[in-house]
């Protein structure tokens, strides 16, 4: 097959977060996060993981389960449970809050993100409703 690039687990990305990405750093790419395999210099390129499970800086005030939908948070470089700024994947078992780090299986598909949002808006309105 003349058309063929390669596998697609890990991918040449560009470092354009402004800041050198070290070794399992997190590089945002577009609308999916990439995980770094080497040190990435401000402006180079590098492989990164597109695919798989990773421990990832999380935010300590929260705690979620098993399954729950994660972002990447850019400012504070950490998963969060709260729709933010680049979709990252789907919690690998809970989190209970102040762990600081959580696993996340990485999803490279921003589509992902649109239909987890909307299940997530409506699972939270029928919470509310029924709680209320």
């Amino acid at each position: 097959m003349r058309n063929y690039v390669q596998r697609g687990d890990i991918v040449s990305t560009d470092n354009i977060s402004g800041a050198v990405v070290a070794s399992g750093g997190v590089v945002p790419a577009g609308g999916s996060v990439r995980v770094a395999i080497n040190t990435i210099a401000i402006g180079g390129n590098g492989p990164c993981y597109v695919e798989g499970v990773f421990t990832l800086a999380a935010n300590p005030a929260e705690g979620w389960v098993d399954g729950w939908p994660m972002w990447w948070d850019i400012t504070n470089a950490w998963l969060t449970g709260v729709a933010s700024d680049v979709y990252a994947g789907f919690a690998i078992g809970a989190k209970a809050a102040l762990a600081e780090t959580a696993d996340v299986k990485l999803c490279t598909c921003a589509d992902d993100a649109n239909v987890v949002t909307t299940t997530v808006a409506a699972t939270t309105t029928v919470a509310a409703t029924t709680t209320a």
